[in-house]
């Protein structure tokens, strides 16, 4: 078992300051066979006057919420410890270079 600590840090700075805001942020690892979430702590600066945590169809943690102080940025952090007892696959022939889209790939199947 191998046991991996994760940090995500997301910084918004605004050029004005914003008087309200409304988030949805889907930072969480999910727990699933062969990984397991042990512990994990999302915070926010400044503190939200509501949030919500819920678990989607899909199994996904979801984190909504709500700011209605005067703000000129926002920062969200999530820690999180998580337990892997499954091997990472490594089976896959492919460089990385050819499972990624180009820019410009990316931009024609946009307008597709």
């Amino acid at each position: 078992m191998t046991e991996y600590v994760i940090r995500h840090r997301t910084v918004y700075t605004y050029k004005n300051t914003v008087l309200d805001s409304q988030n949805l942020s889907c930072l969480l690892p999910s727990t699933f066979p062969g990984q397991e979430v042990i512990h994990w702590k999302l915070e926010m600066d400044p503190v939200p006057e509501w949030t919500h945590h819920w678990q989607d169809v899909y199994g996904n943690w979801r984190d909504a919420f709500s700011l209605s102080v005067p703000h000129d940025s926002l920062e969200i952090i999530m820690a999180a410890k998580v337990n892997r007892n499954a091997p990472l696959r490594k089976d896959s022939v492919l460089p990385w270079e050819a499972v990624v889209f180009t820019i410009g790939a990316s931009l024609k199947m946009q307008r597709q």
